[in-house]
């Protein structure tokens, strides 16, 4: 598994502290770790699909179907279940609020950063496995911007392009 979105801080003036709320998704989701979310017309949650490009609400901090109650063991037995709730933790896309992950292009998977990519903005992509990556080749529909970079790990440190945010 490769390195999944998530928040990320740095230290610096203006930088927000991500915002760690719960909400209802959509039933039958699938998403993992690290999805990005977006906001329905129902005003719950389901993962964004290709070249998400509004509405887009933050990232999954779990999976879905991950909270108490669910995949428990010997559940084709249990006839009752209580207390389960059908909500996603995630860190609420924001004006500010940095996250991190990984970056593709075409087959190099993971991107090494460049200091040319700073202040450049990209798309972002659902992997094969899952895993929601930054597509440094997705030039046109385009939902976050680079504001740091780290060689060493191969990590991009990036914000949401508040066009794409959900209201």
């Amino acid at each position: 598994m490769g390195r999944v979105f998530q928040p990320a801080r740095n230290p610096g003036a203006g930088v927000a502290a991500p915002s760690i709320i719960s909400g209802a998704y959509t039933t039958g989701q699938t998403f993992k770790k690290g999805a990005v979310l977006v906001q329905t017309a129902a005003g719950t949650l389901s993962e964004a699909g290709a070249d998400p490009s509004a509405d887009i609400a933050g990232v999954a901090l779990e999976g879905a179907g991950t909270k108490p109650g669910y995949d428990m063991a010997n559940s084709d037995q249990i006839l009752q279940v209580t207390g389960r709730v059908q909500e996603v933790s995630y860190a609420k896309a924001k004006s500010g609020t940095v996250f991190s992950g990984r970056g593709i292009n075409g087959g190099t998977d993971p991107v090494t950063p460049a200091q040319t990519n700073i202040h450049e903005q990209y798309g972002i992509a659902k992997t094969a496995a899952g895993e929601w990556v930054i597509d440094l080749a997705e030039v046109t529909t385009k939902s976050i911007e680079i504001v740091d970079i780290d060689i060493e790990q191969k990590i991009f440190f990036f914000v949401f392009i508040e066009s794409v945010l959900a209201a």
